[in-house]
């Protein structure tokens, strides 16, 4: 049952900037937050654009008390098509996930169906399934020129955030950030400076190009017609979402993406910690580039591994 607490946080659904994208896809379900019958909002969408688990199961949010002592959650999502869903933000948020990038969703529940199977469950995940838990709870998507992932991997913040400032969320610059992980989405209800992300960075030429050039039109999100209001698009700039339907077109290159580096993956190289709240548009604060001069947030680069980094499931 929702607490009285967390039903008034809606408002920062509508305002906070990291929300703008999922509300342009999705006004009625954001809508649902903090209602008991949220999970059948969401399952009209999720009927409605045919989502499926893993295994190819019609795609369900149910009830947390579903899943069956002694199976594990991954698994019985990839066996039922049910997603287990408890009255709070964590999974609120993962369904909207799911809804949102249904197709790399699947993938990440296939993955990790796969190797449980392969391995069960034990003290340690390794390192895959280390991987996908990091990037199903806390990516950051960021469509991004070749120069501005170089500064993200070497930790350039001043070049990358300060300097290039005006470049970030234009379309016609192409510095796009899209958060992925539900964690990481319910961690930015109450953000902290120190709020950090594992980036994984879109520069594909032909898919750079078609954002580049105002094409980033997709039209998988029939269900959504609300039009969001000038306001509301807090940075994102009116000719990047004027047109904007929904996420398919991402969706389906980020699940290509993965399932290309997925089976050699070997190193947590693909993903690069950025503070979020160091993000152009994203937090009044970081107006003054003295909000950068803290080395305990925006820190010289060092190897992270990634069994630091994750919480529990």
């Amino acid at each position: 049952m929702w607490s009285a607490t967390l039903r008034s946080l809606t408002s920062s659904l509508g305002t906070a900037p990291w929300f703008t994208l999922l509300n342009a896809a999705f006004p009625e379900c954001l809508a649902a937050w903090g209602q008991s019958t949220w999970r059948e909002r969401f399952n009209q969408q999720a009927t409605a654009q045919a989502l499926a688990s893993g295994s190819g199961k019609a795609l369900r949010f149910e009830s947390a008390s579903l899943l069956p002592s002694g199976i594990a959650y991954e698994e019985f999502i990839f066996n039922t098509g049910k997603v287990p869903s408890r009255d709070n933000p964590h999974d609120f948020f993962n369904a909207l996930i799911w809804l949102a990038f249904g197709k790399t969703k699947a993938l990440l529940n296939r993955w990790q169906a796969q190797q449980i199977a392969a391995y069960g469950i034990g003290a340690s995940r390794g390192k895959l399934r280390d991987f996908l838990t990091v990037f199903d709870e806390n990516a950051l998507l960021l469509i991004a020129d070749s120069s501005a992932k170089h500064c993200l991997e070497q930790h350039d913040w001043t070049t990358l955030l300060v300097k290039r400032r005006n470049d970030w969320l234009k379309s016609d610059a192409c510095l796009i950030p899209i958060p992925f992980g539900h964690a990481l989405l319910e961690k930015l209800l109450r953000p902290y400076k120190a709020l950090t992300a594992h980036v994984w960075t879109i520069t594909d030429l032909n898919f750079y190009l078609a954002i580049e050039k105002n094409l980033y039109n997709p039209s998988f999100y029939t269900l959504s017609t609300a039009k969001i209001p000038e306001k509301a698009y807090k940075g994102y700039s009116s000719a990047f979402l004027k047109n904007f339907k929904g996420l398919s077109q991402l969706d389906q290159h980020l699940a290509t993406a993965l399932e290309a580096v997925l089976p050699d993956l070997t190193t947590a190289s693909y993903l690069n910690p950025l503070p979020v709240l160091g993000i152009p548009g994203w937090w009044q604060a970081n107006e003054q580039a003295s909000f950068y001069e803290d080395p305990q947030v925006f820190r010289p680069r060092k190897k992270v591994s990634l069994t630091n980094i994750i919480g529990p499931d």
